[in-house]
């Protein structure tokens, strides 16, 4: 993820725009601008895709309540790091990015399709047992989102909502 400086300037010498005997023609000086102008809206190019990326992951992130500081996962940190100027934007490492943010996006989707379940589950308990809609909204209010403090509350009304019917049907 973080390589040394001569390992990225390494494949630069691979190409040989540049004569090893001496000094340039004006064609391979015009070459070579062409080559280290291409590199650079490549660099522009994916500096964006990553920072896209990485703006959807922390988003993901945050809604899942993951926190990267704590993982073992160097990738994770380097997403999660402030300094992004040191990531080396390789098509490996955006390949790995790429799949981070699309793990995230779908363990997202999965709390969503969890909250929207629990949320239907307590609606139709709180018909049957006519609860209050001053209660309800108050209840929805607190808890709109997703996120696992949403989720371990729908539960619990869930489980709340669930004693009290059980209380009324024993009566």
């Amino acid at each position: 993820i973080f390589k040394g400086r001569r390992e990225r300037t390494g494949s630069a010498k691979k190409g040989r725009l540049v004569p090893a005997n001496g000094l340039p023609s004006s064609s391979q000086l015009d070459q070579l601008k062409a080559a280290v102008e291409k590199l650079r809206e490549q660099k522009a190019e994916r500096r964006e895709k990553f920072m896209s990326m990485r703006e959807s992951i922390l988003s993901n992130w945050e809604i899942l309540g993951y926190s990267p500081t704590t993982s073992k996962n160097d990738l994770q940190r380097a997403i999660a790091a402030d300094n992004t100027d040191s990531f080396v934007l390789s098509n490996e490492n955006m390949r790995m990015v790429e799949q981070q943010r699309a793990n995230s996006a779908q363990e997202v989707g999965a709390m969503e399709d969890t909250a929207s379940g629990l949320r239907e589950q307590v609606s139709g308990l709180w018909d049957k047992l006519d609860v209050p809609t001053r209660h309800r909204q108050k209840f929805l209010l607190a808890h709109p989102r997703c996120r696992a403090s949403d989720i371990a509350a729908l539960r619990g009304e869930v489980e709340r909502l669930q004693d009290l019917r059980q209380q009324s049907i024993q009566r």
